[in-house]
């Protein structure tokens, strides 16, 4: 018999925003040395799908996409959970398997979530992690993508079983990027107390504000008119224009993000951090493109430039992972996109960043926001993860 694959959904929901969410140890090894997989949302599953799953796929979703990026896939699956199972025979089993992870029972480190049944629902002989991104997408193709054409993403429930029976097609799909040794690491590896102090934590990250486009555009005009020579060597060195030392920013003027003026030129930067354009896109009806704010700040900007008989420049400032396609909006063609990646690159090989903590505070805050896919969700995961073993090793 074909047994199931099962599209587990993380890192998704209300529930996180207060919380830790229990699916966090599916990426890692415990203490033991075994692997423990939690299912969304609660841990459980219905009669019907018992001893029915063979392997989970660990994924998450990307936001506007009909996609699902891999995570890592758990297979030898063995049942800890079962439909009348209770909360203490969870914890009975915790507790006998020794199911630690650096060292605090796994129970210990969900004591402070709102609620809390099931801790495990399944036991896996292996787990690994793609070597490369890898995607499932149910809507085309693109690189290192499996496309499943007789199922439709799950809008509500973050698992999704698919059946070889009802599906075989994208059953095969699935089975033949499962079955690549190629295509996979060894494993995952234990939790250590080195992990716990890892990561550095910004002011961005304490006030709450670590994607708000606000916050990072002050900070990007505060520190534009401290160290004005950072600005014209990136100008120089990325985006190949000179530029004056001589300028101002204002901010929100025109409702513009930066406005840059120095050296008889006029600067536009629009930030988006997890937002788009504003404005209609494209007229079906009428084949025209409409007006948006890229447009108002195209006509701000050159009526301005045209009175001082200055030049005009403009950009797009976006994280990496927030794909915005200049093409489909009217004065798209004018504006150039920087990354994050970009900025953030060229900022930590500068003095500036080992000098002044208020600057390498801000450069650290970018990091995030250079990858190709946001993961932010979870790494806020991992961190209060690693928080709550070093609280609970504490008490201990």
């Amino acid at each position: 018999m074909n047994k199931k694959i099962v599209l587990n959904r993380m890192y998704n929901g209300d529930y996180l925003n207060d919380n830790l969410g229990h699916e966090i140890i599916n990426l890692y090894q415990s203490d033991n040395g075994s692997h423990y997989i939690y299912l969304q949302h609660s841990g459980t599953f219905h009669v019907s799908q018992q001893d029915k799953v063979g392997c989970v796929l660990l994924v998450r979703s990307l936001p506007g996409r009909k996609m699902l990026e891999v995570l890592g896939k758990a297979e030898g699956i063995t049942e800890i959970y079962h439909p009348k199972q209770t909360a203490e025979d969870q914890i009975k089993y915790i507790v006998e398997n020794d199911v630690r992870y650096a060292g605090v029972l796994l129970n210990e480190l969900f004591i402070e979530n709102e609620y809390q049944y099931v801790y495990l629902t399944y036991k896996a002989e292996r787990v690994s992690r793609p070597i490369k991104p890898l995607y499932v997408s149910f809507d085309k193709d693109g690189i290192d993508t499996v496309v499943l054409t007789e199922n439709k993403q799950a809008k509500a429930s973050l698992k999704q079983y698919i059946d070889y029976e009802l599906t075989p097609n994208d059953y095969i799909a699935l089975q033949e990027k499962i079955n690549d040794i190629s295509l996979w690491n060894n494993g995952v590896d234990k939790v250590e107390m080195k992990d716990v102090d890892k990561r550095d934590i910004t002011y961005f990250d304490i006030c709450g504000v670590s994607s708000n486009e606000l916050a990072f555009s002050n900070a990007f005009a505060f520190f534009m008119e401290r160290y004005p020579d950072l600005l014209v060597r990136f100008a120089k060195e990325e985006l190949g224009c000179s530029f004056s030392t001589d300028f101002d920013v204002a901010r929100e003027e025109g409702n513009i993000d930066l406005l840059i003026r120095g050296g008889n030129k006029i600067v536009v930067v629009e930030n988006k951090v997890k937002s788009h354009i504003n404005g209609l896109i494209f007229n079906r009806k009428s084949n025209q493109l409409d007006r948006t704010q890229l447009e108002k700040y195209y006509e701000f900007a050159k009526k301005e430039a045209k009175e001082k008989g200055w030049d005009t420049a403009f950009y797009l400032l976006t994280p990496n992972y927030n794909d915005i396609d200049l093409s489909v909006y009217k004065s798209g063609c004018f504006y150039k996109k920087i990354y994050y990646k970009q900025v953030y690159d060229f900022c930590v090989k500068q003095k500036e960043y080992k000098e002044d903590i208020y600057f390498r505070d801000f450069v650290n805050a970018l990091y995030p926001h250079t990858k190709d896919i946001s993961d932010d969700l979870y790494e806020d995961m991992k961190h209060l993860f690693l928080q709550r073993i070093k609280g609970r090793s504490r008490k201990s």
